[in-house]
């Protein structure tokens, strides 16, 4: 239905069209110019039917190609509008595309970074094949000094859910295998000297990747935080 009513819309825009240039062409230049003629011979002209009649069907013709000059026009101004519309569109899209694939590689590269760990392959397994022979205490103390950072080895103890001698012993061990490092307060008397206890960094990343998450079928945690 909508498309009948156009194109009853464009039939009578044409007929008003037509009519309109009919009238120009006929009424206003024709008579304009025969009157004109007329006073500046002074005569009066009366031309036969025929004559008339041609002259009318004459400016029909005219008429006619005006107005489809007109509603030519106007439609080839409507396609370049819609084509200048379209390029602007396509543009935006070109622009889009570029923007998200800089988004895309950036993202790429930063997942690319994620991927890279501090260490390789052969120490993430010697570091596992160490860890499968440890106590849970042990462990724990790992996970322990991973949380605190360097603590004072009286705080470890009290903190130990085993007693001071397992305790002892897991420090030793780890020292031992270059896990954990100690370093004594210089600045105190030989007697009172306190000993500090900090993770080695060369296994600080690793050990995060083996050691955590804590699987939950562990004993309870050998080390309160």
């Amino acid at each position: 239905m909508t498309g009948r009513s156009d194109e009853r819309d464009v039939i009578w825009q044409y007929v008003r069209a037509v009519l309109k240039y009919w009238w120009l062409i006929v009424v206003g230049l024709g008579l304009t110019l025969l009157d004109l003629v007329e006073r500046t011979f002074g005569t009066w002209w009366t031309f036969p039917l025929p004559v008339r009649v041609a002259a009318a069907i004459g400016g029909v013709v005219v008429a006619q190609y005006l107005a489809y000059r007109d509603f030519r026009r106007a439609s080839d101004e409507r396609i370049s509008e819609h084509e200048i519309s379209l390029h602007v569109q396509n543009e935006g899209l070109r622009h889009g595309i570029a923007e998200l694939e800089k988004e895309i590689g950036r993202l790429r590269a930063e997942n690319a970074k994620l991927k890279i760990k501090p260490y390789d392959e052969a120490q993430r397994q010697t570091i596992d094949s160490k860890l499968k022979t440890y106590s849970d205490t042990e462990r724990d103390l790992l996970r322990f000094l991973m949380q605190r950072g360097e603590t004072e080895g009286s705080v470890i103890y009290k903190a130990s859910q085993d007693g001071h001698d397992i305790c002892g012993r897991a420090l030793e061990r780890l020292g031992v295998d270059g896990m954990v490092q100690m370093r004594e307060d210089m600045s105190q008397a030989n007697v009172w000297r306190p000993r500090y206890y900090r993770v080695n960094p060369i296994f600080d990343a690793v050990l995060r990747d083996a050691l955590y998450p804590r699987a939950g079928t562990q004993a309870t945690p050998r080390f309160t935080i």
